[in-house]
């Protein structure tokens, strides 16, 4: 029977977490397996794993072959290194002596890469500022633009009230005059009327004194 080390997924979707199992190269992905061997959770900042690093290499000096990424994860954690110490027969202080060495370089490494994310970060920083100071001035300049809108919108609203109250006061005038002068039409009618009715009463006196001194002569 060949065996194979490698993960079998766990966790709910979208939120994998994966176990490091020794298992039958015939058996689907997330079948059974022989026995587990560690956690791979790719979901924390620093990949979180947890080996059964004795129970690996157990299964690697039988002849269990790790797929591509539980290799990738074991030569990570150093015990693919830990594994071609033993083929090359050291002892086990020998292994341990080298095994210190390697964390060593390990931390090294990883200051390094921490120094690599930390410039990153900064030259991030550098290119952001200027952008952001660029976004301030450009959201002054047009709230200045917005503020002079405003108040020239204000201005001419005024100016067309204005002009509005002045247009009725006109029309009330011209209301107030016009009916000033159909009084003074009224008033004109009713004296004309008058002189009309003094007129038609003198005309008829005199005929009425011609017609009596007409009668005397007679």
């Amino acid at each position: 029977m060949a065996v194979k080390i490698r993960l079998t997924r766990l966790g709910r979707k979208k939120r994998p977490f994966y176990r490091i199992v020794a298992v039958d190269s015939r058996a689907p992905r997330d079948g059974m397996y022989i026995e587990n061997l560690g956690t791979y959770d790719p979901l924390k900042e620093q990949f979180e794993v947890k080996l059964r690093e004795d129970r690996i290499l157990h299964w690697l000096k039988v002849g269990a072959i790790p797929t591509n990424t539980v290799r990738s994860i074991l030569s990570r954690e150093g015990v693919l290194f830990k594994w071609d110490l033993y083929k090359k027969g050291y002892d086990e202080a020998r292994i341990a002596e080298e095994m210190k060495k390697w964390e060593v370089i390990k931390l090294e490494r990883q200051r390094k890469l921490e120094r690599i994310e930390a410039e990153k970060r900064a030259k991030a920083k550098k290119v952001e500022a200027p952008v952001e100071e660029e976004q301030e001035k450009t959201e002054k300049v047009e709230q200045a633009s917005a503020g002079v809108v405003e108040e020239g919108t204000g201005s001419e609203t005024a100016g067309t009230e204005n002009q509005a109250k002045a247009e009725k006061k006109t029309k009330s005038e011209e209301v107030k005059a016009s009916a000033g002068k159909q009084k003074e039409q009224k008033a004109e009618g009713a004296e004309q009327k008058s002189t009309k009715t003094v007129t038609e009463g003198t005309n008829s006196e005199e005929v009425e004194s011609n017609n009596q001194q007409k009668v005397r002569e007679s």
